[in-house]
């Protein structure tokens, strides 16, 4: 029931959590109000985390967004230099977790 609530109260303020995997574990990281500022806001994660000088690869991922993913995909391609960077789907069982438009990303720097 918990869950159910969260995931109206997000809906009804237009929140759009941010989330980072360590582990197997999510951990909350913040709740922008607006898609473009989820989207730089997880640009500015990805500058902190990764290592500077080392190859860098990232995929966006989606869940049935993929013009979101792409102007991400924009983003990072115009403020990184990516060795590898591509657009991917969730898999099903994140969609049926998190619903349609859905984005994230998963990176790391180095060989």
């Amino acid at each position: 029931m918990a869950n159910k609530v969260a995931a109206l109260a997000t809906s009804l303020l237009k929140i759009k959590p941010i989330l980072t995997i360590t582990e197997g574990e999510a951990i909350p990281v913040t709740n922008p109000r607006t898609t473009p500022g989820a989207m730089k806001r997880i640009l500015e994660i990805m500058g902190q985390k990764i290592v500077k000088g080392q190859p860098l690869h990232v995929a966006v991922m989606h869940a049935d967004a993929l013009d979101k993913a792409v102007v991400l995909r924009d983003q990072i391609s115009s403020q990184f230099d990516c060795a590898e960077l591509f657009i991917t789907e969730f898999t099903p069982v994140m969609g049926a977790h998190t619903g349609p438009g859905v984005i994230g990303i998963a990176f790391y720097s180095g060989d």
